[in-house]
């Protein structure tokens, strides 16, 4: 049996379950013969640890078979069915305790409701893909899959990453729509062009909304958890207020201001974060490559990891923990302070603690060399050793490998 034969029966098996089953399926058994194919493998050696199609069949849910039959004998349109493409606006007058949003390659917009309602606004130029909901057990499930029957359109397009978009173009033998779809790229539209707009009301338990490449866009919203999740899509978000926000991209930027939340956790591969004036109980960040810019923000306690990226920082904490491999620090500390701990390997340190006033600086380095700067033009050298400074109630402790250090403290 080959592969096209195996997935041919695999399709045959899954006709009688919900699409959006079928749809996850056969995409994860499409990723695993490309990853094993990549691997070396051979499509029989792939199948073989696919295994029988039959004994997975037999593992599925009956509430996903049951569910795709009623919709054949009725004939009408359920929850979970999926709407053609283009412009639709919908509403749902449920007490949902979640709202849970998959963009995939969409852009997705969350603002605040004003009727205790939600409203979710779906604007799609792309036949390939439409908009889908369903509820279960307390939850609103929102967002955007590719529509299984739209199968022959997908043949007659080919898809490529351009200028960090992905591309897709139409192919049905006019040169004239190939450079149609090139230019949108092109002039910066994009070769898909999908918006999903959802509004909330306020108090609702938990939002999450993850995309592959589309960007997030959240204002003006209060549940009491937000998390987000892109992929190279950037994420921008403005004038909200919740208990617990989580955020993860990989390649994607990060824009953050007015923010009050009881805790933030980001992490980021290579995107950059700026983050302005917000307010959180604790803040930790964990980043890659990416820069991280952090004005007016306060808390109890912040704590940044990065690996090459460089930290910028005015904030007023009572504990700071910041490291860095070889990324270059300027970090402002404000009144309050109790401890300061910063580390870097060969990244260059620069440490404002004047506004503290009291404060006992202790720095030690490797081949780098590191100067105290005191009041009156009084400055301490410290080179290849550690050195201490002061005696006041505010910890502070620099270490560096190869980089060097500046530290401005009062006194």
């Amino acid at each position: 049996m080959t592969k096209s034969e195996y997935m041919e029966a695999l399709q045959n098996k899954l006709e009688c379950f919900n699409r959006e089953l079928q749809q996850e399926i056969m995409e994860d058994y499409e990723q695993h013969f490309a990853e094993g194919i990549a691997a070396g493998k051979s499509e029989e050696e792939i199948m073989a640890e696919l295994g029988s199609i039959e004994d997975m069949i037999s593992e599925l849910p009956e509430e996903d078979i049951v569910r795709e039959s009623a919709e054949a004998e009725s004939g009408e349109r359920t929850e979970n069915a999926m709407p053609e493409a283009g412009r639709q606006s919908n509403t749902y007058a449920g007490e949902y305790r979640a709202v849970v949003i998959d963009g995939e390659i969409a852009d997705v917009r969350l603002k605040q409701s004003d009727d205790g309602q939600v409203h979710a606004d779906f604007d799609s130029s792309d036949p390939d893909y439409c908009y889908y909901q369903y509820e279960e057990s307390g939850t609103l499930y929102l967002g955007v899959k590719r529509d299984q029957n739209s199968t022959r359109a997908a043949k007659r397009a080919v898809k490529f990453m351009l200028f960090g978009k992905t591309v897709k173009v139409d192919l049905d033998g006019s040169f004239e729509n190939f450079e149609k779809g090139f230019r949108s790229v092109w002039n910066g539209s994009g070769g898909s062009n999908i918006k999903l707009e959802v509004r909330i009301p306020a108090g609702i338990g938990r939002v999450e909304i993850k995309t592959r490449n589309g960007d997030i866009e959240v204002q003006d919203v209060m549940p009491e958890e937000l998390d987000l999740k892109s992929s190279s899509g950037d994420v921008s978000i403005c004038h909200v207020t919740v208990d617990r926000l989580q955020l993860n991209t990989t390649s994607g930027d990060v824009t953050a201001e007015n923010i009050s939340s009881g805790s933030m956790d980001v992490h980021v591969t290579s995107g950059d974060v700026s983050l302005d004036d917000a307010e959180s109980g604790s803040i930790r960040f964990q980043g890659a490559s990416g820069d991280l810019s952090g004005n007016r923000v306060r808390g109890h306690v912040v704590s940044i990891r990065s690996g090459s990226g460089d930290v910028e920082l005015n904030g007023a904490f009572e504990s700071y923990n910041i490291g860095t491999g070889s990324g270059d620090m300027d970090i402002r500390v404000k009144a309050g302070a109790k401890e300061v701990q910063i580390s870097t390997g060969s990244g260059d340190v620069e440490l404002d603690v004047t506004d503290v006033e009291s404060t006992e600086v202790t720095v030690g380095t490797g081949s780098g060399e590191a100067v105290i700067y005191g009041s009156g033009g009084a400055r301490h050298h410290v080179t290849k050793g550690s050195s201490t400074v002061g005696s006041g109630e505010c910890k502070v402790l620099v270490t560096t490998g190869s980089g060097d250090a500046e530290i401005r403290r009062r006194g």
